[in-house]
C-alpha cells in the first residue's frame, strides 16, 4: 500500500474521531432517559463501531467491506405533530438525564464529524481511504438528520417551515 503522508494523518485523525464518536454514544446511551434516544444511540454505536472496524482493517492491509454508510439514503425532516415549544436556552439540570442536552451534543457532533471527514476527503490521495471518507460523510449526515427529527418532534429545535408561497416563488425563479 502507497500512503502519502497526508493520507497517513487523515487516518490517523479518522480512527481517532471515531473512537471518541464510540465513547460519546456508550455515554448517551447509558444516560438517556428516553428510550427512543436510547434505541437512536444504540443504533448510531453499531453503525460508528463498524466504520471504526472497517477503517482499521483497511489500514491493516484488508479490504473496506461493509462500511456502513454505502447507499445511505438521506432522511426527509417531518413537521412534528405537535406544536413546538423551543427552548433556546440549554440549562442543565444536574438531577435528570438531560435528554435535549445529549441530542444537542450528540446532532453537533455528527455536523462536526460529517464536515471532518469531508474536509480530510480533499487531502486523501489513497483511493480506498476516500471511498471509505466518502461513505462515512453520507452516515454522519443521516444521523444528523435523525438527531434532528428527534429534536423537531419533542419541541426543542427552532425550525420555521416555508410556505406553500415561497416554495413556489424558488420554483418560479429558477425556471
Amino acid at each position: 500500500m502507497k500512503l502519502t503522508i497526508a493520507d497517513i494523518k487523515v487516518w490517523n485523525e479518522s480512527l481517532i474521531g471515531l473512537i471518541k464518536e464510540l465513547e460519546n454514544l456508550l455515554a448517551f446511551k447509558t444516560n438517556a432517559a428516553d428510550s427512543a434516544l436510547q434505541a437512536i444511540f444504540g443504533e448510531q454505536l453499531i453503525t460508528h463501531r463498524k466504520n471504526y472496524l472497517s477503517l482499521q482493517s483497511l489500514l491493516q492491509g484488508g479490504s473496506a467491506p461493509e462500511m456502513v454508510g454505502k447507499g445511505v439514503r438521506y432522511p426527509d425532516l417531518s413537521a412534528p405533530e405537535r406544536p413546538t415549544t423551543p427552548h433556546l436556552v440549554l440549562e442543565v439540570n444536574p438531577g435528570q438525564s438531560g435528554d435535549r442536552l445529549l441530542a444537542y451534543s450528540h446532532f453537533l457532533a455528527c455536523c462536526r464529524g460529517g464536515r471532518e471527514f469531508a474536509w480530510n476527503l480533499f487531502d486523501v490521495s489513497h483511493p480506498p481511504l476516500a471511498e471509505v471518507l466518502q461513505r462515512a460523510i453520507l452516515q454522519y449526515a443521516e444521523d444528523a438528520v435523525t438527531m434532528k427529527q428527534w429534536l423537531l418532534d419533542h419541541g426543542h429545535y427552532l425550525t420555521e417551515w416555508a410556505t406553500p408561497e415561497q416554495v413556489q416563488s424558488l420554483q418560479d425563479t429558477f425556471q
